[in-house]
């Protein structure tokens, strides 16, 4: 339990963890939704079948 503690203590405590964190948060919210995704690939999807 004591390892956990540390380890939770660590990654709440430490810069490096919070700026990483923050980095793929912003990564995340920079990346397309799957809303806006799907009826891209639906698209594609049909554009290539007419070309077969």
């Amino acid at each position: 339990m004591d390892d956990i503690r540390k380890m939770v203590t660590r990654v709440l405590g430490e810069p490096s963890f919070q700026r990483a964190s923050e980095a793929l948060r912003q990564d995340i919210l920079a990346s397309p939704s799957p809303a806006e995704v799907v009826p891209v690939l639906e698209r594609l999807v049909a554009e290539y079948r007419a070309t077969i």
